[in-house]
């Protein structure tokens, strides 16, 4: 793990591409050489939380459970391929990682288009779609491309979107609590949950014996 974290832009310079600083946040994943007991598999739990998940469709109680371990599985796979090393991969991986978090997507961000901003303002009549107040900026609500459909017009205080690092917003207790579980399932030997192995993981299985 020493070559990963030498291979990272530092966290809180500025100056770098918004790619950069997204790779940057990967520093923010704490590599311990204590493994975490393995969780025992129990189909009728979510596997990425343990809280119930009784949808026949999917082994997972959330998206936002969904959204973790397939981070977390993609991740292990990262670092087994050794692609995490490239910094394209850590590009990706830091900008999912602070999306996780709930600090949005400053890259894709950054990218929307000048036309897809136009139909948005044009949608909202300048205003913004959480409150009413004068919008300020346009940021991405999910993880999808950049069309209008993922996109909303916000003011200063309903945005979502943290500046990669934003020192404030890393400090808020939540953020440290999943920085914590999320390191120690990555980084792991062995795996801690069922859906953090990138080869033996199969969800349908999973649902099937629910049945």
């Amino acid at each position: 793990m020493n070559q990963f974290h030498k291979s990272l832009p530092p966290l809180d310079e500025i100056s770098l591409s918004v790619e950069d600083q997204g790779r940057g946040v990967l520093r923010l994943l704490i590599f311990t050489p204590e493994d975490a007991p393995s969780t025992p598999a129990d189909v009728h739990l979510c596997p990425n939380c343990d809280r119930p998940a009784p949808n026949p469709a999917s082994p997972y109680c959330s998206e936002t459970c969904r959204d973790q371990a397939a981070f977390v599985r993609q991740f292990r796979a990262a670092i087994a391929s050794e692609t995490i090393l490239t910094a394209d991969k850590q590009t990706v991986f830091g900008e999912r990682l602070w999306w996780l978090l709930g600090g949005g997507l400053p890259i894709r961000e950054s990218r929307i288009p000048e036309s897809a901003k136009r139909q948005v303002i044009k949608r909202c009549g300048g205003n913004c779609e959480i409150c009413g107040a004068p919008m300020t900026t346009i940021e991405n609500f999910g993880s999808g491309c950049n069309r209008p459909l993922h996109l909303r017009a916000v003011c200063a205080d309903c945005s979502k979107t943290k500046s990669f690092g934003d020192p404030e917003f890393i400090r808020q207790p939540a953020v440290i609590k999943l920085l914590a579980e999320l390191s120690q399932r990555i980084f792991a030997q062995a795996t801690v949950r069922p859906c953090d192995d990138p080869i033996q993981w199969d969800w349908r299985a999973y649902v099937n014996a629910r049945k």
